[in-house]
């Protein structure tokens, strides 16, 4: 996803995981240390410590908070907030410039 930040093109990758997904690989984690699996409470308290501590971010989505879609940080926040602004905001200008040109919407 390119992003531009003080006139220089960067290209982050920024990896979405749900939290099904988290809790499948934190378990597959803990089963190859022979420790006991995890439940989705105790996942969702693990990642708001995350949370906290800004090393993940909770995204959702306005109409629909029911999606919600974690983040690894690997840049600043503020790099980072401004990156999937810019990002979802061109999703949305390409996607209305589709439905006024009558286009197919998948992009």
């Amino acid at each position: 996803m390119p992003a531009l930040c003080d006139n220089t093109l960067l290209n982050l990758e920024l990896n979405n995981y749900s939290q099904k997904k988290l809790l499948k690989f934190y378990n597959e984690i803990l089963k190859k240390d022979n420790k006991n699996s995890c439940d989705l409470p105790t996942m969702n308290k693990y990642l708001d410590i995350l949370e906290k501590t800004k090393t993940i971010v909770k995204l959702s989505f306005k109409n629909q908070s029911k999606y919600m879609i974690y983040y690894k940080i690997n840049y600043p926040l503020k790099v980072f907030r401004s990156t999937i602004q810019d990002y979802y905001q061109t999703i949305a200008d390409k996607l209305k410039l589709r439905l006024e040109l009558n286009y197919p919407t998948t992009i």
